[in-house]
């Protein structure tokens, strides 16, 4: 058996007249179309009669009364930073330095014709000169003088 949505809907919504009392088996189509038409917000038909109560509204408690002004405390304000460093300082106090050194990088990434260095590689086991090794091949001062020493030697 195949039922549209509109008619799957009219019966459940007849169904739950039926029970809640509002309507009864023999309600004609107009009356139905009528009561359908009211509740989706327009007139109240006449053969509708509403005798039910309304009840009145809850007691609401009553609010706690605040002190008068003069009775209360003035909050403590702390003074306003002067200098753009100190004002740079309250923003970040708190912050960890690792915190820290990533804002200001990305601040300064954001500013225009500001470089920023790369940090050099730490320093490795593996590096010439690490921990006091020594260095394989010349240094450039090294070679330098190792030249003029032969080029004065041979003149």
């Amino acid at each position: 058996m195949k039922i549209s949505t509109d008619r799957l809907k009219q019966i459940v919504f007849e169904e739950y007249l039926k029970e809640e009392g509002i309507i009864s088996e023999h309600l004609s189509e107009d009356k139905a179309d009528d009561l359908l038409a009211y509740i989706r917000g327009g007139k109240k038909p006449d053969w509708i009669d509403d005798d039910r109560e309304i009840p009145d509204p809850p007691e609401v408690p009553a609010t706690k009364k605040r002190p008068p002004a003069d009775e209360t405390m003035p909050m403590s304000r702390q003074s306003e930073p002067e200098s753009i460093e100190d004002k740079i300082g309250a923003l970040i106090s708190g912050m960890n330095p690792e915190e820290v050194a990533a804002l200001f990088q990305n601040v300064f990434e954001k500013i225009p014709g500001v470089e920023t260095q790369d940090e050099a590689p730490p320093e490795t086991l593996y590096s010439p000169g690490a921990e006091g090794r020594p260095q394989v091949g010349f240094k450039l001062e090294e070679l330098k003088a190792l030249i003029r020493k032969i080029l004065s030697e041979s003149v």
